[in-house]
């Protein structure tokens, strides 16, 4: 077994635990790269996104031996167990780092709750309140895990909370802070079409377009294939590969954005048709991938390609140092091989006369035609340099140097470690081909040549290891230097956009804040201001979501239309993107609870009263929606910031224990229309019948809790027969 090692040092800490006997069965089913021995993994494969290379886990930071034995194993339990990606698996070693330094000299056995506790208090003290909050729920996970894995007895729960900024469980204040005003929307979905607009701008302000319309995260925008639209029966959608383990399946777009989202596809594919169509050539024979090879910690690969190069250079007859019947001459700009030898032919010896033909001085003719004997006697000419110099032929075209590398791969390694090495090949390579002698290249490695290759695609699937798109199917690719008005552009480098690219226009650099250039915010440079505060519009692009589902809500979706809608597994996630105010609510509450949709003690009173007198009902209505706590199961119509709910928030256990037709808190109101409500009534009251059943058979009658629990049955069964839930 490969992870022989590991294993050993597992079962040396934690005995036979199940961790131990789970080692064998995960190591069979783990990625074949990954080796459970080293000390640091590369887990870039694990990225959806192919461009990533290289992302280090570092074991090493891990100060305690048996601690990281186990953060070992738990990142093979991640990997092949919950298919968490390299983010995860970097917060988890993060927390098994800081519980290493907790424990020091201590042994794995005696790690308990309050060493947890310890390490809460000195993440809170080290990191702003939404990082620790973050942080600390990973910790927790961690301290769940190690129980069951370890059996190490561990009752930690973190009790940090970042409080809601923005969404249903914020305030009016943070929700109003969160939402884009409609016009900022506007003025952005109008300025592609404003005149003597930078190519760059409305190339991306097509992509905000589509963003707009179908609210998809950045890195969901940025990896469209290009023919992403469906046009069915009408209806436009879009077609894209979710992140985050959501459903896959089109997006729908409004019919009222249809025709900018159609435009904005189609000005992006006119753009980039050029890089995918070279693109496609890539799919047989990608070019060689010189940043990664730059970038790889392990130096093989580098010599490898930077001898090969040099040894390409000299064979090349273009750099040709000896030619019995050319001169090389080289001013400024302007270099050629001169055929000086036919030339003097021509004239019959005249130097004047031939330099005057070709256009060179007659001080530089004389050193061609000395140039010329010299290789006709098989020696170079060097003229006033000497060969053990490294800077006498850095201007010669036809000798390697540091910018001819340059100009190969695009990249400049002045501040890179791997500079010293470069120019030591270099100076090699030049003291071959000046002196004449064999410079031989290195022994064909075709397995690295074919690792080292310019990856043609832009998204893989992590489990597999195969591309889902290409370079060539994507919808926005581009050479490099595309869309630049400073720089030329290399046909030679084709990349996917990527979210700093897109990053870096919207936001701008910090350098050219405030400077209108091309550099400074997009919203600056166009005069986007936000109407709150007559500045210009700070915004990103999942902002965008917020909006739109913002919009939906506002429109009267249902819960779990909007998370099918924005490919959700569930739709707990919906409440962070619902910025509508307290005041849209309640109106839409009133409506509901007159249109008889909704149950609970309100809503029957209102129909009661209503009967009597529609003005009275219509004052009570205002006054019973005057608060309202969204819950998983309902709405709450206390004010929580004055009055202690009257039940310990048990909502459905208020009912007489003697009462077979137990009713919930009077304070609950419940959405009908809202399946994901009738949903967790329904769990609740599948769970209540089970533990009822339970202290039943197990003969605790008499038990308080049997009661309870019979009565949140009973008022749960009663809520699911009114909505029609069988």
């Amino acid at each position: 077994m490969a992870a022989d090692t590991l294993y050993t040092l597992l079962r040396d800490a934690v005995g036979s635990a199940s961790l131990v006997e789970a080692l064998p069965r995960q190591m069979a089913r783990a990625p074949s790269w990954l080796d459970p021995n080293a000390d640091t993994w590369n887990v870039a494969p694990l990225h959806r996104r192919s461009d990533k290379k290289i992302w280090t886990l570092d074991f090493t930071r891990v100060s305690h031996p048996e601690l990281q034995a186990v953060a070992r194993a738990h990142a093979v339990w991640s990997i092949v167990e919950r298919q968490l990606g390299p983010q995860s698996l970097s917060a988890s070693l993060y927390v098994f780092a800081h519980l290493g330094q907790r424990l020091g000299a201590r042994p794995l056995q005696t790690l308990r709750t309050e060493d947890f506790h310890a390490v809460e208090q000195d993440i809170v003290s080290h990191y702003a309140e939404r990082t620790s909050a973050r942080m600390c729920a990973d910790l927790q996970r961690v301290a769940a895990w190690l129980t069951r894995q370890t059996g190490l007895r561990l009752d930690y729960r973190s009790m940090r909370r970042a409080p809601a900024a923005h969404g249903r469980e914020a305030t009016d204040d943070g929700r109003a802070a969160k939402l884009l005003p409609d016009s900022v929307i506007a003025d952005l979905l109008n300025a592609r079409h404003l005149p003597d607009l930078p190519d760059r701008d409305r190339f991306y302000l097509s992509a905000i377009a589509i963003s707009v319309a179908t609210g998809f995260r950045l890195g969901e925008l940025l990896t469209l294939p290009s023919d992403c639209l469906i046009q069915d029966r009408g209806a436009l959608l879009v077609r894209s590969f979710v992140s985050k383990h959501g459903k896959a399946a089109p997006r729908p777009v409004p019919p009222e954005l249809a025709d900018i989202v159609i435009d904005a596809v189609d000005h992006i594919r006119d753009v980039t048709r050029p890089a995918r169509e070279k693109a496609r050539t890539w799919a047989e024979h990608a070019p060689i991938d010189w940043a990664a090879i730059i970038r790889d910690p392990d130096p093989t690969a580098f010599e490898y390609f930077v001898r090969r190069w040099l040894s390409d250079w000299i064979a090349n007859p273009v750099n040709r140092i000896i030619d019995p019947r050319c001169a090389y001459f080289s001013c400024g700009d302007r270099s050629q091989w001169v055929p000086l030898a036919d030339l003097l032919d021509a004239h019959g010896g005249n130097i004047s006369a031939v330099s005057r033909e070709v256009g060179i001085g007659r001080a530089s003719m004389s050193r061609l035609v000395a140039q010329l004997e010299a290789s006709r006697r098989g020696e170079v000419y060097l003229g006033k340099k000497t060969a053990e110099s490294r800077r006498a032929f850095d201007t010669d075209r036809r000798i390697p140097s540091i910018m001819a590398f340059k100009a190969l791969t695009g990249r400049n390694l002045q501040n890179s470690p791997r500079n010293a090495r470069l120019a030591d090949l270099i100076a090699e390579a030049r003291d071959a081909q000046i002196k004449q002698t064999e410079y031989p290249s290195p022994h064909q490695d075709l397995a690295l040549e074919e690792r080292c290759r310019v990856a043609p695609e832009v998204l893989r699937d992590p489990e597999t290891g195969e591309a889902v798109l290409n370079l060539h199917e994507a919808l926005f690719v581009l050479f490099k230097n595309q869309l630049s008005d400073t720089h030329v552009v290399d046909t030679g480098r084709i990349k996917a956009v990527s979210i700093n690219q897109f990053n870096h226009w919207l936001a701008g650099y910090k350098r050219d804040r405030g400077t209108g250039k091309p550099g400074d915010a997009l919203c600056a440079r166009l005069g986007i201001l936000d109407p709150r505060t007559e500045e210009p519009a700070k915004l990103t692009n999942h902002d965008f979501r917020h909006w739109l589902e913002t919009a939906y809500e506002n429109g009267g979706m249902s819960q779990t239309q909007i998370a099918t809608l924005f490919n959700r597994s569930s739709s707990t996630s919906n409440s962070v993107y619902d910025h509508t105010n307290s005041s849209v609510r309640r109106e839409r509450l009133k409506d509901a609870m007159a249109d008889g949709l909704l149950i609970g003690h309100a809503a029957e009173a209102y129909v009661r009263i209503a009967e009597e007198s529609p003005e009275d009902a219509t004052a009570y209505l205002e006054s019973a929606v005057k608060f309202q706590n969204p819950m998983p199961h309902g709405i709450c119509r206390l004010n929580w910031a004055l009055e202690p709910c009257p039940h310990a928030l048990s909502c459905f256990s208020c009912g007489d224990a003697q009462d077979d037709a137990s009713e919930p808190c009077e304070h609950l109101i419940v959405d009908t229309t809202d399946a994901a409500q009738i949903d967790q009534i329904a769990q609740i009251h599948c769970n209540a019948q089970s533990i009822v059943q339970i202290m039943t058979d197990d003969g605790a009658e008499d038990s308080p809790q049997l009661a309870q629990f019979q009565r949140i049955a009973r008022s749960t069964r009663s809520i699911l027969t009114k909505a029609g839930r069988p």
